[in-house]
């Protein structure tokens, strides 16, 4: 199933978060997106695998996950709690500094995200 590359849930990609909250009252230049096809693993490092993340930022302060299947992630270190995305189900991000994210999909799956910030 192909994800739709149109907007995030009907709020804007660049400032706004949900509910058309500005983001920590700051409005950001810089932004990474990517949409890719996963494999199963564990603690995929999105960092040091995906090109397209964490490449014109360093630290994300919103963040946008999407799938077609359960992708569990954690964020910042693979030591961190577990958070489960269900399929094709949006995950947003804007209350917690993000420097990496890290997936254990037990199956494939497309992923498209999208980050914002410094």
């Amino acid at each position: 199933m192909a994800l739709n590359s149109g907007n995030y849930v009907g709020h804007p990609q660049s400032v706004c978060g949900p509910k058309g909250r500005q983001l920590s009252n700051q409005v950001y230049s810089l932004y990474d997106n990517a949409e890719w096809v996963i494999g199963t693993g564990s603690d995929i490092n999105f960092a040091d695998t995906i090109t397209n993340l964490f490449n014109n930022i360093t630290t994300a302060r919103y963040v946008s996950i999407r799938s077609d299947g359960t992708l569990p992630i954690k964020l910042n270190s693979a030591s961190n709690d577990l958070i489960t995305i269900e399929a094709n189900t949006e995950f947003v991000m804007d209350a917690l500094e993000v420097t990496n994210i890290f997936a254990s999909p037990a199956s494939s799956m497309n992923v498209k995200v999208f980050l914002t910030g410094e």
